[in-house]
């Protein structure tokens, strides 16, 4: 996967009003925008007063705005202009092979919706190829925002606090080479956030990935533009518009007592490039503890310990795992998935209409990169109950493009935990496997497969069981005392450095989900988190949760938090929100849940009945 980072410049507007459709357009000029504004009636040619500072606001239970539910102002409504123009990206960003001038579309090229003079489609010369797709990445942009890639619009959100992707392919502009370089598919990608919030932890990242930020290449020459317009743009840049409006409907859900007036982007942006016919989509990982193998045993013949922080030369025990795997594969309309479960011996296969064949194979390993496996396991060929002298394979199935099984790791494992964070790098690897058929059948060649890696997802896991039994919490079958806080972090790695210090265990993320960075950090760190969703309705606490309109955004915003965070060793417990009543809308999430992740508990603060949740 190649990534490429984003930085942004920002302009506002005190109404949404303000935005004409012009503006967001890439041949926006000031005089036509304001001849735009006279066509329509003349009372806005010129957009209102750009809004410097926002006035913070802090509330508990009270709207920050005069309207009533469920209105939100339409004049008194900031809203955010961000608009970055940056270099068109390399070639092979999106083209693996060329396009033919006879391609009617249907194989590797990609047509944009725009009609020539001709009326017909038109062919963009600077895409090329259409073997890769390319995806924008938002981490988290505080209001309701709509998203412009060169004018064209792609896509908009609501949630805050999660993060949103949109495929910009057929609308981003590549520089063509005199020569395409030869590129390897692949990169490292650590789970969903893949880096959001713009910290390093220190770990190197493969060749693969495209260096050079963007904001490098941003042109500031404004001057075809309107000041606090969206303008400027050329064939060989690309043109990044985000509009922000601070109060939407979705202000009802997100009721939490902080301060209030600092919408607009405020996590990572950027975009990256991963192959087009098939590609690792998602991959989520269950990693509990099975049977104990030694107990705590004490090395005299070492003074210091190795595992943690601790200077004990106590070891902690050792367990047989199960590893339960979901990996999704994306794919376009000429790959397809055939095949049923393997219980019936047949293979699992995801093909191409040329015949290429895409394979999926796994391996597991301890910190330091060694295999805990004897070779790669590959679920479509292996059996029930083979897979190598210290793995067992059980289960193994397809449905759609969701490729499941279970994995009994019969070497010795450590459990995680806040005293012995313990981490295991799992990694799936997408194969690319081509039969020549092409070459005559006497031919030494005939028939010869060749096999290339294409995509490759990272993620750190941790072994791990966690019980709610009898009141109390279990956790590896030990009971533990929560010693926590409800956390809204500034410095996130010296925080929790010095929560450890202080021997905190747990933090609960109050009142929606952190940034990506906090996770990563409480898995190596060693801390307990509930990981909350970002719904609070307190100034309507029994009115939102039993309108039947917000139940799709209520479990929207759980399954996203979910799916985001899923692979994290440190959260033991999803929380299904904060002082927003309690209605069938919350049995509903906690359904879905334990549907999906049997491997925690579900927190809420307003539970108050039996069967809508584990614990309050």
């Amino acid at each position: 996967m190649l990534v490429r980072p984003i930085v942004r410049r920002r302009r506002r507007r005190s109404r949404p009003l303000s935005i004409r459709d012009r503006a967001v357009q890439l041949d926006a000029r000031r005089s036509r925008v304001a001849a735009a504004g006279a066509a329509g009636g003349g009372g806005d040619e010129e957009p209102s007063g750009i809004v410097v500072d926002d006035v913070p606001r802090y509330t508990n239970v009270q709207m920050p705005f005069d309207t009533l539910y469920p209105h939100v102002p339409t004049r008194d409504n900031p809203t955010g202009v961000y608009r970055l123009t940056f270099s068109s990206l390399p070639h092979f960003w999106l083209a693996g092979e060329g396009c033919d001038d006879d391609d009617d579309g249907g194989g590797g090229c990609i047509y944009r919706d725009d009609e020539d003079d001709d009326g017909g489609r038109r062919r963009d010369s600077t895409i090329g190829g259409g073997r890769r797709r390319v995806v924008l990445h938002f981490g988290g942009i505080e209001g309701c925002y709509f998203a412009y890639m060169n004018g064209h619009f792609v896509g908009m959100g609501k949630d805050s606090r999660l993060p949103s992707e949109f495929d910009v392919t057929p609308y981003v502009n590549s520089r063509r080479p005199t020569r395409i370089p030869e590129t390897r598919g692949g990169g490292w990608r650590g789970g969903m956030g893949g880096g959001g919030g713009g910290k390093d932890d220190g770990e190197d990242r493969p060749s693969t990935m495209m260096g050079g930020r963007v904001d490098d290449h941003i042109d500031d020459n404004d001057d075809d533009g309107c000041a606090g317009e969206v303008g400027g743009g050329s064939e060989e840049t690309n043109l990044l518009v985000v509009v922000a409006l601070k109060w939407s409907d979705s202000s009802f859900l997100e009721q939490q007592d902080h301060w209030r007036g600092m919408g607009g982007i405020h996590r990572s942006v950027y975009i990256y490039s991963t192959p087009a016919e098939a590609y690792i989509e998602d991959v989520f990982c269950i990693a509990e503890i099975s049977s104990i193998l030694t107990p705590h045993g004490r090395d005299d013949d070492d003074d210091e310990g190795d595992f943690g922080n601790s200077s004990s030369s106590v070891f902690p025990p050792m367990y047989t795992g199960r590893l339960s795997v979901q990996a999704r594969i994306g794919r376009d309309n000429r790959t397809r998935v055939s095949g049923r479960n393997i219980y019936y011996n047949e293979q699992i296969k995801c093909t191409r209409s040329d015949g290429t064949e895409y394979r999926m194979i796994y391996q597991l390993y301890d910190y330091g990169w060694t295999p805990l496996f004897d070779a790669p396991i590959d679920p479509t060929i292996h059996h029930r109950g083979e897979g190598g002298n210290n793995v067992r394979i059980a289960d193994a199935q397809l449905r759609s493009n969701l490729i499941s099984f279970k994995v009994d790791v019969l070497g010795p494992v450590l459990a995680w935990s806040d005293e012995c964070p313990t981490l295991y790098r799992f990694r799936a690897t997408l194969i690319k496997i081509i039969v020549d058929n092409d070459a005559d059948d006497d031919s030494p060649t005939s028939g010869r497969t060749s096999t290339s890696v294409i995509d490759v997802y990272d993620t750190l896991i941790g072994f791990r069981n966690v019980v709610v039994s009898d009141r109390k919490l279990l956790i590896n079958g030990r009971a533990v005392l929560i010693k926590g806080v409800a956390i809204s972090l500034d410095e996130i790695l010296v925080d929790l450095r010095l929560m450890k210090r202080y021997n905190f265990n747990a933090i609960r993320t109050a009142h929606y989900p952190n940034d990506p960075y906090l996770y990563d950090m409480a898995d190596k760190l060693g801390l307990y988190v509930i990981d909350e969703a970002n719904i609070e309705c307190h100034g309507h606490y029994d009115m939102i949760c039993r309108e039947h309109s917000f139940a799709f955004a209520m479990l929207d915003r759980v399954q996203r938090m979910v799916v985001r965070d899923q692979n994290h060793a440190c959260i033991i417990g999803w929380s299904l929100g904060n002082e927003a009543g309690y209605s069938m809308h919350h049995k509903m999430l906690y359904g879905w849940i334990k549907g999906y992740d049997t491997s925690r508990f579900v927190q809420y603060e307003g539970y108050g009945e039996v069967g809508g949740c584990d614990c309050a």
